[in-house]
């Protein structure tokens, strides 16, 4: 029996022993975990399990975040070039001004600019502002190509996609010729008042732009959209802030080559002091009671402070914020006393140069609260008869009468128009000047005459006109007491030369003219919205009764001057489709025209359709941090103790083991047998 219950459990034991030997698995190494793409996942660090332990540790935060940048604002800055075109040519030495324009919400800190890959120079503005515009002036003696660059830096350091534009140097390329006519230089200039400055730019391939600069930085600017030669400008300058400024005109040619003029000095002066006028709301007041100063003060130069004076004492002041724009000012002040009696007041006012002026003194009485108001005695003046005297009458400005042409006129290409001007004055005449302007171009100087002070002054001339077209003519004049007048605009219709025939005169009528060609835009549709990275799709209809000469299209940003973006010639067709993509050149309101001229001459532009380039959406990988509590992360699996396996449960009974047969006999025993 002992033998039996021994080897039923050894049996038992060598079956467990294989059992754990057959599912026992090895422990797992814990998959690597994703870290969350948010800032917050910056702040976690996952802990490894300890490698002598079967189970591997739960992953955890730290009980205090790893410190990390997280980014102040997602939206990157964008800069693109504003001048010079892309593959603009150049001389060899010839300055190119480069023009950037460089945007960001948060603000603009510094824009860089490249040539080939090398650091030329880096803007920064005074202060961060979400606009930013920079020139820089680079020259290059290689000849070839070469690859202009600009990045822009927000407040946070973050840089914007490079922008990149192809120029290239070419040798023997003209620049632009661009010449002050008047006035010479230097000049002395009163603060406040307008110089009159005139200007002639030519070149071979015509100017298209005309730019004014004060000490290097763009002051105003005139353009055509179509390349001519000369380019006549007036421009006029004023400044308010004393000192020496130095003006010169850059002219750019239809290839975008840059010429320089040379230098007009002008010294402003503010010789004038600030003007003050003073009213009270009372002449006497109760102790105690408040008095109501209404002050009126003006200066060229800019209101720097105002001064309420009482009893040679200062006792109210007022400084004004921006002295250099507050060119006048309006203020009420209150002045109160509680000393019965006669008080002297009186306004001091400053302007930006530091020059004072004072208002006449003006007594004021304090009464006590039962004291009457003092009443004055008014003495009749001693009258003295004297002779009247004449008072001036102010002379009229002069006077001017366009005798010819009449309205309406006609002339034929290359015959000349008879001018023929009449100006008067009373006072003398000095400058006389006559002008010719096309529709939508910058009027053209005829003839410039001094007059040395006649009264009456006729001008007779033959002007050829330049192109065909609707012309006036009109005229300007300057007398002795530096008053103004302008005439009447007369309008002359010009026409091409019409090419000789051998047929003979009919008696058939006339037929009329063709009528004016027309271009519209179809699309884009007003309104409309795209990202920056999207192309806008263009299509624009023209129409001519007399056969399209020509048709271009163009964008224009908000303060920047129009570029064509299509251009093409329609070679006599009666109708014309321009279908296209065009690729945004930055952010902001665009508006897309189109301008259409006949084999006539006769020109038209369509109305403008406005679009919204927006700045596309970056690319979000997480939401940004919330007020939620940070994500954490989840605990790998432990790792389970392996299954048991249980005999299942049976009604039989449990099976019994025979021992081994052996060679010892089976002793005889008492017992009977069973069944005995």
């Amino acid at each position: 029996m002992k033998r039996v219950c021994l080897l039923s459990g050894l049996i038992v034991i060598l079956l467990f022993a294989a059992g754990c030997s057959l599912f026992e698995r090895a422990t797992p190494t814990p998959a690597p975990l994703n870290p969350l793409e948010t800032a917050v996942a910056r702040t976690l660090t996952a802990i490894a399990p300890p490698t002598s332990a079967r189970t591997p540790a739960v992953t955890s935060a730290p009980s205090t975040p790893v410190a990390s940048r997280v980014p102040t604002e997602s939206i990157v800055p964008l800069a693109f070039f504003e001048s010079p075109q892309a593959n603009a040519q150049f001389a060899p030495g010839e300055t190119v001004n480069v023009g950037v324009t460089a945007l960001d919400n948060a603000g603009i800190a510094r824009v860089e600019f490249y040539a080939d890959n090398q650091l030329v120079q880096s803007a920064k503005p005074q202060l961060p502002a979400p606009t930013v515009r920079v020139m820089f002036a680079w020259k290059s003696t290689a000849v070839g190509n070469h690859i202009l660059a600009a990045i822009a830096y927000d407040t946070s350091n973050q840089p914007s996609a490079p922008a990149t534009l192809t120029i290239s140097i070419q040798a023997g390329a003209p620049t632009p010729v661009v010449q002050i006519l008047a006035p010479a230089s230097p000049q002395t200039l009163q603060a406040g008042v307008q110089l009159p400055i005139r200007v002639v730019a030519d070149a071979p391939q015509g100017i298209t732009q005309v730019q004014m600069y004060v000490d290097d930085q763009p002051y105003s600017q005139t353009g055509v959209e179509k390349a001519h030669a000369p380019f006549p400008a007036t421009f006029v300058f004023v400044s308010r802030t004393p000192g020496i400024h130095t003006l010169s005109f850059r002219a750019a040619d239809g290839q975008q080559r840059v010429g320089v003029s040379n230098p007009l000095s002008v010294n402003v002066v503010d010789s004038h002091t600030p003007v003050v006028n003073v009213s009270y709301s009372a002449g006497a007041i109760l102790r105690g009671a408040n008095l109501a100063l209404t002050i009126l003060a003006a200066d060229t130069s800019g209101i720097a402070s105002v001064q309420v004076w009482a009893d040679n004492a200062v006792y109210d002041t007022y400084i004004v914020p921006n002295p250099r724009l507050q060119t006048s000012i309006t203020l009420q002040r209150h002045w109160t006393s509680n000393v019965v009696g006669n008080h002297t007041l009186f306004v001091r006012v400053t302007d930006a140069l530091n020059q004072t002026v004072t208002s006449p003194a003006t007594t004021i009485i304090v009464l006590a609260p039962n004291q009457p108001t003092p009443t004055f005695t008014r003495v009749p003046p001693t009258f003295t008869p004297r002779p009247p005297t004449k008072t001036p009458l102010p002379q009229p400005g002069p006077s001017i009468q366009v005798i010819s042409p009449m309205l309406g006129c006609s002339v034929e290409l290359p015959d000349a128009l008879h001018v023929t001007i009449q100006f008067n004055s009373a006072v003398g005449l000095r400058q006389l000047t006559t002008f010719a302007q096309y529709e939508g171009v910058m009027a053209q100087v005829i003839d410039v005459v001094d007059a040395n002070g006649r009264s009456e002054y006729v001008l007779n001339r033959d002007w050829v006109p330049t192109a065909s077209g609707v012309v006036e003519i009109f005229a300007t004049a300057v007398d002795g007491n530096g008053q103004r007048a302008e005439s009447v605009h007369t309008s002359c219709a010009v026409h091409s030369p019409v090419p000789p025939t051998d047929v003979p005169p009919t008696d058939v009528p006339p037929t009329a003219l063709p009528s004016a060609p027309s271009a519209s835009i179809i699309s884009p549709a007003l309104g409309c919205r795209i990202e920056q990275n999207d192309s806008l799709h263009v299509l624009a209809e023209f129409q001519g009764d007399a056969g399209l000469s020509s048709v271009q299209v163009f964008a224009q940003y908000s303060g920047v001057m129009a570029q064509p973006i299509f251009t093409d010639d329609a070679g006599g067709q009666y109708t014309y489709r321009a279908e296209f993509d065009w690729q945004a050149a930055g952010q902001g309101t665009v508006e897309i025209f189109a301008t259409v001229q006949d084999l006539a001459g006769q020109r038209a532009t369509s109305l403008r359709a406005a679009c919204e380039i927006e700045e596309p959406a970056p690319p979000t990988i997480a939401p940004m941090p919330t007020d939620e509590p940070p994500p954490t992360y989840a605990p790998p699996p432990t790792e389970e103790p392996p299954p048991t396996f249980a005999p299942p449960p049976t009604d039989e009974p449990p099976p019994t083991f025979a021992p081994e047969p052996t060679d010892e006999p089976i002793q005889p025993t008492d017992e009977p047998p069973p069944g005995t």
